[in-house]
C-alpha cells in the first residue's frame, strides 16, 4: 500500500515537461472502500429498528472515452460497467444477511487536463443490482440511481495512469403499500477509491 500511494504521490512530476495526452479511450480498473445505508420511511418518519449502515469493499471495472478542447478542457464520457461487492452485515441484532451487488453508472466527465494530472469532477446515472442474498429480508432486485463523483488521475507513463477519488451515488426512493401503511425506502452509498488504468 505504501508503494502504491507513492507512486501516486509522484505520478504528477513523471511527464516533466512534455504535455500528457488525456484525449482518447482508456480503460481501468480499481478498489475501493463503500458506506452503504438504508432508510425506510412511513409518512416522512423513519420506521423504528429498520435504518442500517454497512461497510464493504467494492472493485470497480470502467472504461470510457474524452477529447480535449482548446487545450484547455477535457470532456469525455466514463462508463462504469461493474462496481461490484460482497457484504455482510447484522440486522436489528438477530437477523443477518449477505448481498452480492453489482452497481453501473454512466457518467459526463469535465477535466483541467494538466500535463500530468487531470483533476474532473463527472455525474450521471446507474443502477443498483442486488443478484443474491439470504437471510429473511426478502431485498429489491434493483433500481435506478444518480451519482455524482470528484477525482484526480496521473499520468505515470504516456499511457499508464493511477488515480483517486470519491463517489457518491443516491438510489430512487422505492414506494410500497397503500393509504397510512405506505412505506418509502431510500438507498445512498458513497465510494473512496483507488484506480489504475492505461490510455489507448
Amino acid at each position: 500500500m505504501k508503494k502504491f500511494l507513492l507512486v501516486t504521490a509522484l505520478a504528477a512530476v513523471s511527464i516533466s515537461a512534455t504535455e500528457a495526452n488525456w484525449g482518447g479511450f482508456y480503460a481501468r480498473g480499481g478498489l475501493n472502500a463503500v458506506g452503504t445505508g438504508v432508510t425506510d420511511k412511513l409518512k416522512d418518519t423513519a420506521v423504528k429498528g429498520k435504518d442500517s449502515f454497512s461497510l464493504a469493499a467494492s472493485f470497480e471495472i470502467a472504461a470510457g472515452w474524452g477529447m480535449i478542447l482548446s487545450d484547455a478542457v477535457y470532456l469525455g464520457v466514463d462508463a462504469q460497467v461493474g462496481n461490484f461487492n460482497m457484504d455482510y452485515k447484522s440486522i436489528e441484532g438477530s437477523d443477518s444477511k449477505t448481498i452480492f451487488a453489482w452497481s453501473p453508472n454512466l457518467q459526463a466527465r469535465v477535466g483541467l487536463p494538466l500535463k500530468s494530472a487531470m483533476p474532473y469532477i463527472a455525474g450521471g446515472l446507474g443502477f443498483q443490482k442486488i443478484v443474491s442474498s439470504t437471510g429473511k429480508d426478502t431485498l429489491p432486485e434493483g433500481n435506478f440511481s444518480w451519482s455524482a463523483r470528484v477525482g484526480s488521475d496521473f499520468k505515470v507513463t504516456e499511457n499508464f495512469f493511477v488515480g483517486v477519488y470519491g463517489q457518491f451515488v443516491k438510489a430512487l426512493n422505492e414506494e410500497s403499500g397503500e393509504g397510512d401503511l405506505k412505506t418509502t425506502k431510500g438507498t445512498s452509498a458513497t465510494v473512496f477509491g483507488f484506480n489504475a488504468g492505461y490510455q489507448f
